[in-house]
């Protein structure tokens, strides 16, 4: 599976497009390999944190269902510890994640790193009720209810900043795309990056069309009034 998935990343690679993620079925094998020590194991790790779909997809289901055995002792991997293990739920947005970051609200040495990450996921649905009603009893349940009351899951991020430098590599990019949540996405997809693609489309078309007007966008996005100069060298 790992050789086969090589190759498929360095095949899109070359495509100058992104690997697909692993699917269920390579995501079993993914789990069988992290349960031994392996030569590749900083490759294993960035597979299962990077690779594999968030939320309800089948993959989603066999990752979040190894780290929650992890969690409760069932199954143990020499490179993904406890603590390990709950901080990757809680990165997996909602879905299959849920329920065992729950269980680890009960648990000695991992309530606390599961009431961060339950802290910052929203897409909690009938389990709230469930989260709620623990509350009267645990201290991390509450955690996670006032944290919510609170609104820190919004408070405290990072502000968006202005503009992202041009010479930002596509690693630096996406490390900096994890801190936003889905509605700040949403934002930066419909509001900046379609709205300069078509600026950028457009640009392309009149520097193509063999007359003599020269199209430039403003070094500055937030450019009033404007997108982009337009000259004529004549």
């Amino acid at each position: 599976m790992l050789n086969e998935y090589k190759a498929h990343v360095d095949e899109r690679a070359n495509q100058n497009i992104p690997p697909l993620p692993l699917d269920a079925d390579q995501t079993s094998q993914l789990v069988d390999l992290l349960k031994a020590e392996h030569e590749e194991s900083e490759l294993l790790l960035h597979l299962l944190k990077e690779r594999v779909p968030a939320g309800v997809d089948q993959a989603a289901y066999v990752k979040a269902a190894f780290l929650s055995d992890i969690t409760t002792g069932k199954a143990d991997s020499p490179y993904v510890s406890k603590v390990d293990a709950v901080k990757i739920l809680g990165t997996m947005l909602g879905g299959y994640n849920i329920q065992p970051l729950i269980e680890c609200l009960k648990i000695d040495g991992l309530g606390s790193d599961a009431a961060d990450a339950l802290s910052k996921t929203l897409l909690i649905f009938d389990a709230f009720n469930e989260i709620f009603e623990l509350s009267q009893s645990n201290e991390h349940a509450k955690k996670v209810i006032d944290s919510w009351a609170e609104g820190t899951w919004f408070t405290e991020k990072s502000e968006i900043p202005e503009q992202i430098k041009l010479n930002a590599t596509p690693s630096e990019i996406a490390d900096h795309l994890r801190g936003y949540d889905s509605e700040q996405l949403n934002g930066l997809i419909n509001k900046n990056i379609k709205g300069k693609m078509f600026e950028v489309i457009m640009d392309t078309r009149e520097n193509a069309d063999g007359d003599n007007w020269i199209a430039k966008p403003h070094p500055n996005i937030s450019h009033p009034g404007s997108d982009s100069t337009y000259t004529n060298e004549e």
